[in-house]
């Protein structure tokens, strides 16, 4: 410790120093007591303004401090209690004075004249604490932790099928304040029912029950989901595309179903039947579902014949179902006209123009939309231009013509239930060129020589699609014979007939056959056979012989007809005056020849053979010298002769033969 050295002992220039020191603080003493009374003055409204003057506890205040210097809120409106101390230069407290406190981000933070700070939102704020010039701050941090996690509206979801809709999901502090920036993070438990996305979208998928779970923060809570089948559309279930008469009802109800977009069905949906305008009624006219969402109706058609609509419209369903149903026409209020008939194209081709009908009732008002059936009754194509009458009741159809010539027919029907007899409209398809041709008759025939054949020889003559052709002109060409004319026309059923004379010369014969239009000639065959008999000739022509004995070489007949052709597979007959004959009936060879043995008679006397043809007047006599050997004898007496027939005169005629 330091001691204290009387001022009396200093030197001089001590004392001097300590005088002039003494003097100085005493100066700033009296200053410091100037300002007091000025700053006294100022305080208390005598001078200066009046926002600086200070309560009688600010005065001497020289440090202000606030605790503590930082602090948290860990919930909306939690309120955080600051204190704020004042002291002078001495280092004793202030009482009573005057402290302004203010908040940096009210948003955040707000502060009470008590130093209370109450959190409003998550962030960070500066409270400052203020006595006259002297500052004091504390740092609040606003961060509320979540305590639990609130999905808006019902506890229960309840959602349509096919409905979207926006979840949200809230984060709360423990006193059950949202705490807003935050979002949720969504998982389904059955994504076959409900889906969501990352902004909380959720999309019924398909009725059922589904938990829907948001997570903040880690915290997690659990939204039941209930899917509600809604009506997405009204079908039919029995009784579309009938059809009855006009005037009478369908003869099965209309049965309709409400379902849901997967096609559950709707129950106690409300439904309503709609006839269009003039097309009947239906009762009743309006039903509720069942629980198998079902409703149905009858409906009783209109007196317009044609193609009828029902509207069936659902409640929460913004399109209409269209239930159609014919009403056939009745037979003795209906009326049909043919239009363009009776035309004429080749075979396979299409008519010039469509034939048509035209349909109205008794007052010749056109009967529309009409269903119209067509049938080609021989064959062929049709195209209808339509299914039904059109605005003015008719109905037309492209008609292809089978390939059948001739007359072609096809039947129209108006209606469906046949109540309403048909009409038959005709065309005829004429024949094509000639393509093919068959012989059809004398062919292979056999005939007698120089005659014309039984049969005559027949050509029929097709076109490509085996149609008879008329008109076909056919050419006759013989090779051996002749035809009385060489180019004859087909009759109307493509068939050209000839007749042909054979040559006079046995064997086969041929005749060619040409068509116009076809290259390759028809042969037509035939055999000619000779005549009858009608002449015999004997060889030898004399003969002599010994009585009793054989006559050498024997005898032969050789049997010819008309024109000289031998016969074959004649009867001759021999028949002697004496002796016998071995044998003496024998049939003609392949060249008309008969062989027979003569033994003549004992006698010696002149004997004669008569060979004649059995069923021909064809005879011949041959007579025979009977000599007795050794004597020089010759008979003197003559046998009877049988007279026999002039042979028959060749002809003369020379043969015709045809190139």
């Amino acid at each position: 410790m330091s001691e204290s050295v009387p001022r009396s002992k200093l030197p001089v220039h001590g004392r001097v120093v300590t005088k002039a020191t003494s003097s100085f603080a005493k100066t700033v003493s009296t200053l410091a007591a100037l300002v007091s009374v000025l700053s006294f003055a100022r305080a208390y409204g005598v001078i200066g303004d009046d926002a600086a003057h200070l309560t009688v506890g600010d005065i001497g205040a020289v440090w202000v401090g606030i605790a503590p210097l930082a602090d948290t809120a860990e919930a909306l409106n939690d309120t955080l209690q600051l204190t704020a101390t004042i002291k002078d230069k001495s280092g004793s407290a202030l009482v009573g004075a005057s402290l302004n406190w203010m908040s940096d981000h009210p948003e955040i933070a707000s502060v009470t004249p008590s130093g209370g700070v109450v959190a409003h939102a998550p962030g960070t704020t500066t409270i400052t604490a203020t006595v006259g010039g002297l500052v004091a701050r504390s740092r609040i941090v606003v961060r509320p932790f979540v305590a639990a996690v609130r999905v808006a509206g019902d506890s229960d979801i309840s959602m349509r099928d096919g409905e979207q809709r926006a979840i949200s999901a809230r984060g709360v502090d423990r006193r059950g304040y949202v705490i807003p920036g935050l979002f949720a993070k969504w998982h389904t438990t059955d994504t076959a029912i409900v889906a969501i996305d990352s902004n909380g979208l959720a999309t019924a998928l398909r009725p059922g029950r589904a938990i829907l779970e948001a997570t903040i923060e880690g915290v997690r809570t659990q939204a039941p989901v209930k899917v509600l089948p809604t009506p997405f559309a009204v079908r039919v279930a029995s009784g579309d595309n009938q059809r009855a008469p006009a005037r009478a009802p369908l003869p099965l109800p209309i049965v309709v179903r409400v379902v849901s977009r997967h096609g559950l069905p709707i129950p106690h949906a409300k439904i309503r039947f709609q006839p269009a305008t003039g097309e009947g009624s239906a009762e009743p006219d309006t039903a509720t579902t069942d629980t198998d969402g079902r409703a149905k109706t009858v409906w009783r058609l209109g007196p317009i014949p044609g193609s009828r609509h029902l509207l069936v419209m659902a409640e929460g369903i913004d399109s209409a179902l269209t239930v159609t149903a014919d009403a056939e026409p009745v037979a003795a209020e209906t009326r049909i006209v043919a239009i363009d008939t009776a035309q004429l194209a080749d075979i396979g081709a299409k008519l010039p123009r469509p034939v048509a009908i035209r349909v109205t009732d008794t007052s010749g008002r056109p009967l529309t939309d009409i269903p119209v059936g067509w049938v080609a009754l021989d064959g062929g194509a049709l195209t209808p231009l339509a299914p039904r009458t059109d605005s003015l009741g008719e109905a037309r159809v492209e008609w292809t013509l089978s390939n059948r010539a001739g007359p072609q027919r096809l039947r129209a029907q108006v209606g469906t239930t046949r109540a309403v007899p048909p009409v038959v409209l005709t065309a005829t398809a004429k024949p094509g060129t000639a393509s093919t041709a068959w012989i059809v008759g004398g062919n292979t025939q056999t005939g007698t020589v120089g005659a014309a054949l039984g049969k005559k020889v027949a050509i029929k003559v097709l076109d490509r699609a085996g149609n008879a052709v008329p008109s076909a002109i056919v050419y006759f060409a013989p090779v051996r014979g002749s035809v009385a004319d060489s180019a004859i026309m087909a009759d109307t059923t493509g068939i050209a007939r000839a007749v042909w004379t054979l040559d006079r010369e046995p064997g086969p014969h041929s005749m060619s056959v040409r068509v116009e239009g076809i290259p390759r000639p028809l042969i037509v065959n035939a055999t000619a056979r000779p005549g009858a008999a009608s002449a015999i000739e004997l060889t030898p022509k004399q003969a002599v012989g010994a009585p009793g004995k054989l006559l050498a070489d024997g005898v032969e007949a050789r049997v010819t007809d008309e024109f000289g052709n031998v016969v074959k597979g004649a009867t001759v007959t021999f028949k002697a005056t004496a002796g016998a004959l071995s044998p003496a009936r024998v049939v003609t060879d392949d060249k008309g020849r008969a062989r027979t043995r003569w033994t003549l008679g004992r006698e010696a006397v002149e004997q004669s053979l008569v060979a004649r043809v059995t069923g021909s007047g064809a005879s011949a006599t041959l007579a025979a010298r009977v000599s007795i050997p050794g004597s020089g004898k010759t008979a003197t007496r003559t046998a009877a002769k049988t007279p026999a027939k002039p042979p028959v005169r060749k002809s003369t005629k020379p043969t015709k033969k045809t190139t």
